[in-house]
């Protein structure tokens, strides 16, 4: 924890408490400086306000009525639509169709109770972007000014002078949101993660098993230093028991086999040859 914040919910209402964190972070103590009232069970939850998820709320109503078809979502110059009945659009729903936007990975979403118009609050939860949509336009680093975001009221039928209001909620000591993880390189005009080596995926989010270094250099050293060493420098195992229809190793030049191990232990040579110089 950096900057720990607790908030106690309940039946009462008034009641303040506060931690004390260790060197490292942890919580070593928490005081309640304020006993409130009324209350029969309390909750007390703990967040880091320091790893917070950017947050708006979007507003819907109208001023008379009842709202139907949709609004629309504008961010990162990509346009969702939603279900502009709150009755009919859940928490659930409304995260669903959030999701399916190209610069949102992932949403949290709670609803309020829907108004006699079908207008609702919705509170939005950022818990992961994605780079899908950054280019020489759109971009942002984890916290948008809200002005980034439009709500569409064009396609809203049923209801007199409809409205869909974006406003901010949490937008300081978010989490950082980087362009490709950190862990590569964004064509601006594309959209399109370079990912460096080691790491793949569309936001170079997830780690890759593929390395590749350049000419002269090797490409995976492993180097024993102990000179008292008795273990094995390399070690491979498979839960499967010993078959032919797989590869403990395989070794390809310019798409041409030249060597391959297969799972019951059988050695191919496809190309080259054996050359033993001594010891056998």
């Amino acid at each position: 924890y950096n900057n720990l914040v607790i908030s106690i919910s309940g039946d009462g209402a008034g009641a303040i408490a506060s931690a004390v964190l260790d060197a490292t972070g942890a919580v070593s103590s928490i005081t309640v400086s304020t006993a409130g009232s009324g209350y029969t069970t309390a909750t007390a939850t703990i967040t880091d306000e320091y790893q917070q998820d950017f947050t708006i709320t979007l507003t819907t109503g109208a001023s008379s009525g009842t709202l139907g078809g949709t609004f629309g979502f504008r961010f990162m110059g990509e346009t969702i639509w939603f279900d502009a009945d709150a009755n009919s659009l859940d928490a659930s729903s409304m995260q669903s169709a959030l999701q399916t936007h190209g610069a949102i990975d992932s949403v949290s979403v709670t609803r309020g109770t829907p108004d006699g118009n079908n207008g609702a609050v919705y509170t939005i939860g950022f818990t992961g972007f994605s780079s899908g949509n950054f280019n020489n336009l759109y971009s942002h680093t984890g916290a948008p000014d809200v002005s980034e975001f439009t709500c569409i009221i064009s396609s809203v039928t049923g209801a007199s002078s409809p409205t869909c209001v974006i406003a901010e909620s949490i937008i300081t000591n978010v989490r950082e949101f980087r362009p490709c993880s950190g862990r590569g390189t964004c064509d601006i005009q594309l959209g399109i993660c370079s990912c460096f080596n080691g790491y793949a995926g569309e936001n170079c989010g997830t780690l890759s098993n593929i390395v590749s270094l350049i000419d002269d250099r090797p490409v995976w050293l492993i180097e024993n230093l102990g000179l008292a060493f008795v273990g094995s420098l390399l070690k491979m195992t498979s839960a499967k028991a010993a078959a032919a229809d797989f590869k403990f190793i395989e070794m390809v030049a310019d798409d041409v086999a030249i060597v391959d191990v297969r799972g019951d232990g059988r050695v191919t040579v496809y190309s080259g040859g054996i050359q033993v110089v001594a010891g056998g």
